[in-house]
């Protein structure tokens, strides 16, 4: 499905957008725990660079959604588990999935329009503990988002499946 696609395309657009926050973060504040810094631009790097690779090798958008699903999804979540590791080193509060500000950060992820200049803006004022706990909030919510987007499209799939098989004489 031609949306399913686009919905994909979307988030690694936004995978990027966050890559680029896990960037200027690791410029910013990597003198102050050195070897998990080291690890988030490690993670970053490959994160970036699987993304362009398979986007450049890609001709035809559902196995996008499985380049996602089997490459990119466990280098995010390394990715998102040594921001966790830098608070935890810091001995800064990681926010709960429930508090408000981490809600207010997932709204303006989830806008229909990426207000990036928002999350510029909030980054740049920020200080490195409530930088990474946005970084932790965006990677927790693509991870989620492209989750449910392949459980959509195993859905869809297996629907497609059933009526084929209902339509046989």
């Amino acid at each position: 499905d031609r949306k399913h696609d686009l919905f994909v395309l979307v988030q690694y657009v936004k995978a990027l957008t966050a890559l680029d926050l896990s960037f200027d973060f690791h410029r910013r504040f990597h003198k102050r725990s050195r070897d998990v810094a080291a690890s988030i631009h490690y993670w970053t790097i490959l994160c970036v660079t699987g993304i362009h690779m398979r986007m450049d090798r890609l001709h035809n958008l559902p196995s996008c959604a499985e380049t996602f699903r089997f490459k990119l999804l466990p280098k995010i979540d390394l990715l998102r588990s040594c921001y966790i590791a830098y608070l935890t080193d810091q001995r800064e509060k990681i926010w709960k999935p429930d508090s408000r500000i981490s809600r207010f950060i997932r709204c303006k992820w989830n806008a229909p329009d990426l207000e990036a200049s928002c999350l510029d803006i909030i980054c740049n004022k920020a200080d490195a503990g409530r930088y990474a706990n946005i970084l932790v909030v965006i990677l927790s919510e693509i991870l989620h988002a492209l989750g449910e987007l392949r459980n959509t499209l195993d859905l869809g799939t297996a629907l497609l499946e059933f009526s084929r098989e209902t339509e046989k004489p």
